[in-house]
């Protein structure tokens, strides 16, 4: 079911109050950071948000927010590296604005556990076949996973996924309102966020009939990236050193957290009063932040490019020789 108001308010209370203090040093530079406001996230940056990695030169003060609020600060060039969807680049530079992808945001897993289209345990839809002419509820239309979930569900179960005419009705719902949509049937069918992907595996209230973590890999043949970093070319050419110092940070503060998960998901379950064991299963079975760019991760961004352009959800895909900062930390 969906996550209890108290888990809710205690996540946005921490992200407001930062999930504790960073040591300001006047003569250190500061490096803004401004990424999603979700528990597996957070967890990912608690080291850095609570002094675990430090810098002689950089201080990295993490913003957690909203998709939508993160969009709008950077079309005001407000903080100096977004969180963005890897689909976004383009849409940003039709606003005018000028990027460079310094990093790898979000990774998944070869075989990602609870992720796909969920249907009411009860109902009698076996097969996504069984929800032609049917409403699936969606977070975001926009998002690069539900792009490439929609992509992967059309080769895989030879069915139009457009969303205007297509074999499906797909509806864009607020994420907090998806899972009881799908429990009072004003949806049929339903994609999760993670944390509410893990709750509907642990509850007797949904069932996955498409699984998406597995049918990503199996149709694209990589880990996929849904989201990538990004900066602004005239800040990092200004200051090359604190960027790719922030993130040597953002990268440490990832790997600190897998290797101290006792200590980091206890204290990011008791501050967000999200279960120790949805982080668990997250870091060993849903996906990675590396920040840092593997050989994969370019092909990965490569086939999302050419399919979101041969879907026509992409008019001109980023040229990843040019869009990706030379400077970037790479696996």
């Amino acid at each position: 079911m969906n996550a209890p108001i108290s888990r809710v308010l205690a996540i946005a209370v921490l992200a407001a109050l930062g999930l504790g203090a960073n040591s300001a040093f006047a003569a250190k530079v500061k490096v803004t950071y401004a990424t999603y406001l979700e528990p597996a996230h957070l967890s990912a940056l608690w080291p850095i948000m609570n002094g675990k990695i430090k810098s002689d030169t950089v201080d990295v003060e993490v913003k957690n927010l909203s998709i939508a609020a993160t969009a709008q600060a950077m079309a005001t060039k407000q903080y100096d590296i977004f969180e963005i969807g890897a689909l976004s680049i383009e849409a940003a530079e039709k606003q005018g604005l000028e990027l460079k992808m310094v990093g790898t945001g979000l990774r998944y897993s070869r075989d990602t556990r609870g992720f796909g289209v969920w249907v009411k345990a009860d109902s009698n839809y076996k097969s996504i076949a069984d929800l032609k002419g049917k409403k699936i509820g969606s977070y975001s239309f926009q998002s690069t996973v539900f792009a490439l979930q929609r992509i992967a569900i059309k080769d895989k179960y030879k069915v139009n996924v457009a969303l205007n005419g297509g074999d499906f009705n797909f509806v864009q719902l607020p994420a907090p309102a998806l899972p009881a949509a799908l429990i009072t049937g004003n949806v049929d069918g339903a994609t999760f966020s993670h944390l509410q992907s893990y709750d509907a595996l642990n509850s007797k209230d949904f069932r996955m009939i498409v699984d998406s973590g597995k049918d990503f890999y199996e149709v694209f043949g990589v880990p996929m990236v849904t989201a990538v970093l990004v900066a602004f070319p005239d800040r990092l050419n200004k200051d090359p050193e604190s960027y790719r110092e922030a993130l040597r940070m953002l990268a440490e503060s990832s790997k600190y957290t897998l290797s101290h998960q006792d200590e980091v998901f206890a204290a990011v379950a008791a501050e967000t009063k999200v279960p120790v064991d949805f982080f668990k299963e997250w870091h060993a079975h849903y996906g990675v932040i590396p920040v840092s760019i593997s050989k994969d991760d370019v092909k990965a961004m490569e086939i999302t490019y050419q399919r979101a352009k041969d879907e026509g959800l992409s008019e001109k895909a980023p040229d990843l020789a040019k869009v990706i900062w030379d400077k970037a930390l790479r696996e």
